[in-house]
């Protein structure tokens, strides 16, 4: 099941309805009933382990609370777990999306363990730790919120709060618009470009590689977007996790807007327990570096995504280095040279093994005899260019101030003039109807 498909849209209405009603552990209920339908969308297989991986990670925390430090021990299981779902994942020995029970629910799992180890949060029940570790508009790419947020916002009842559901409804909007409007309507062009580079002018394949990179970005907000969204309209409030990375200072800044949950996690749980900051400089250079190859290996057990993970981790050290040079002209550059690096280094995402992104980059300056000609017309050149101008007025704005939560103040007419245009611009530019089918995010299968 897709965060686009309609019966999705279900899940969230009937999680909406259930929510503004007066029954106590509503929420609690609609979602455990929403998780069960959406994992059991990818086969009695995925409902199976998400169950089995329940319990043992109530057995596990239970097992840490009890003995001092052992909950060490229980995230190294659950981390044996997640590498075994991923190596099977690569050399397809099982269906990546039947395993996914061990990725983003895996990361929570390890949290919620060193938490109750730690005295920070009281284990609860079974069914509580179900809603939080498969809690389903996240369940696919994260955030990889705190078991604490999420218990006090599922159990939290503060009646109707329609500020909040506005703010939601609003955001979740855009996040369908820009998706269906940019990313699902380019993603064909170039993902021909990068199957038959040969027959392409240089020029247009130099694009097609920044523009890849552009419309990851963008796919990533887009989800982030429907996530943070969707659980807002149902009342739940989830962290934020895409804050306007593209106006980061530097690359270490990037990482800090990026997947804001994924980065906090490796740096709690891989880069401080390797001496983090606390050490020499090259020492935690190295330190940086390491995180970030865990990084890459997590996303595939493969080099093409070991080698993203280095250069990243190498792009972030640039960043640190940059922030010691004394000439602020030349600090400022440093910074975002290592923010055009990891930006530039997400276009691997777009291949599937290094030798095949490493074929692209050997016939990048090959010409051949296709153009930037009859790749869109004119009127998608000026449709495009004016979303993106758009999207990035969007963006400065959110680097600034809450975006969201000032669009869904304002005053109720010009909230649904906007809510009106960003429905209109679906329909007429937006990619859907017959033929179309509900697809995953790009990023979601790494």
């Amino acid at each position: 099941m897709a965060l686009t498909d309609l019966s999705y849209f279900g899940l969230i209405i009937i999680c909406f309805i259930v929510s503004t009603l007066p029954i106590k552990y509503g929420k609690v209920i609609a979602v455990a009933i929403a998780n069960l339908v959406f994992l059991y969308s990818y086969g009695k297989l995925q409902l199976t382990l998400a169950l089995l991986l329940t319990v043992l990670v109530g057995f596990l925390a239970l097992f840490a609370q009890k003995k001092k430090q052992s909950w060490i021990i229980a995230s190294f299981v659950v981390v044996g777990l997640m590498a075994l779902q991923r190596t099977m994942q690569t050399f397809n020995i099982a269906n990546g999306f039947a395993l996914m029970a061990f990725s983003y629910s895996g990361l929570k799992a390890i949290r919620y363990i060193n938490q109750v180890g730690r005295g920070i949060v009281k284990q609860n029940n079974v069914f509580l730790l179900f809603d939080y570790l498969f809690y389903f508009p996240s369940f696919l790419q994260g955030p990889i919120m705190d078991y604490d947020q999420f218990y006090h916002s599922l159990l939290k009842d503060d009646g109707f709060d329609a500020v909040k559901r506005r703010e939601g409804f609003m955001q979740a909007l855009i996040g369908y618009a820009l998706r269906s409007i940019f990313v699902l309507a380019i993603l064909p062009i170039y993902q021909d470009i990068f199957a038959n580079s040969s027959c392409y002018q240089v020029s247009v394949k130099v694009i097609a590689l920044l523009t890849y990179c552009v419309i990851l970005y963008l796919d990533w907000d887009a989800y982030s977007n429907i996530v943070v969204g969707c659980s807002k309209f149902i009342g739940i409030e989830i962290s934020e996790n895409f804050k306007a990375p593209l106006m980061a200072k530097d690359g270490q800044d990037f990482w800090r807007r990026w997947h804001i949950s994924l980065s906090t996690f490796l740096k709690d749980f891989v880069y401080i327990p390797l001496g983090g900051s606390h050490c020499s400089k090259k020492r935690s250079y190295l330190n940086n570096v390491i995180t970030f190859a865990v990084c890459g290996l997590w996303h595939g057990v493969n080099v093409l995504y070991l080698a993203w993970g280095i250069v990243n981790g190498i792009a972030v050290v640039i960043a640190r280095f940059g922030k010691t040079v004394s000439s602020k002209l030349f600090s400022t550059l440093i910074g975002q040279l290592s923010k055009v690096i990891i930006l530039i280094a997400l276009s691997v995402y777009g291949f599937t093994s290094l030798p095949t992104y490493l074929n692209f980059l050997n016939t990048l300056f090959v010409s051949g005899s296709k153009g930037i000609v009859g790749l869109l017309t004119f009127n998608q050149w000026i449709v495009y260019t004016i979303f993106i101008l758009l999207y990035g007025l969007l963006d400065w704005c959110r680097y600034h101030f809450d975006a969201f939560a000032s669009m869904s103040r304002w005053f109720y007419i010009f909230r649904i003039l906007l809510y009106c245009a960003l429905i209109v611009c679906i329909m007429i530019f937006g990619v859907y109807g017959p033929g179309y089918e509900a697809s995953h995010f790009i990023y979601e299968i790494f």
